[in-house]
């Protein structure tokens, strides 16, 4: 009976650690226990606990806490400050993607989308006062300016560009903010903002 047990005890393991070699990572699951269901899947309007669990494992900001709580790259590998803590500048990684089949690229360009969407009445994103220390920000949330004067621009494909308005030496923790995640504008506006 040992010997039987032995030689069930061996190739169950042989087929186990074979089989996890030939699970992709599209084919892992990744299980949570919520105390409920998300409200939201939408980064910009999600304020719940249970959402945020659940967007913090579909998404990365610009930056993310370690488990110190301190501030590490995320799609940004680096960033630095300008005018004194009034401006910061964000270079992104280029091997970040949309989980699309076409591996679309995360670019600055999501981010300006997400962090405009967020400040937009229209989205009546919940926390989006934590985005009022950017330029604009506060007067486009209560109508009193055009969304195009955020101030937030890309530079460039991989280069972002926030003005403050005024000093914030560790801005770039509010980038670790669901609301701050960034927005493929084509892929919402295809699916009509439905997809949270």
């Amino acid at each position: 009976m040992k010997k039987i047990l032995s030689i069930f005890f061996i190739i169950t393991t042989f087929f186990i650690s074979g089989c996890s070699e030939k699970n992709s990572p599209e084919n892992q699951v990744l299980s949570y226990n919520l105390p409920s269901e998300p409200k939201s899947l939408d980064p910009q309007i999600s304020d719940d606990f249970s959402s945020n669990t659940v967007l913090i494992n579909m998404f990365e900001g610009l930056t993310r806490l370690n488990q110190e709580g301190a501030v590490v790259p995320g799609v940004a590998k680096s960033w630095e400050s300008l005018d004194n803590n009034t401006k910061f500048i964000f270079h992104l990684r280029n091997d970040t993607f949309w989980g699309n089949k076409e591996k679309t690229p995360v670019t600055a360009k999501d981010f300006v989308f997400g962090f405009k969407r967020a400040v937009d009445k229209k989205t009546n994103a919940p926390c989006v006062s934590t985005l009022f220390c950017i330029k604009n920000a506060k007067k486009i949330n209560d109508l009193n300016m055009d969304i195009s004067d955020l101030g937030i621009k890309a530079l460039d494909e991989y280069t972002l560009e926030i003005d403050l308005e005024y000093p914030i030496v560790d801005f770039p923790k509010v980038t670790t903010n669901m609301i701050t995640m960034p927005c493929n504008e084509e892929f919402f506006n295809a699916s009509e903002g439905q997809y949270g």
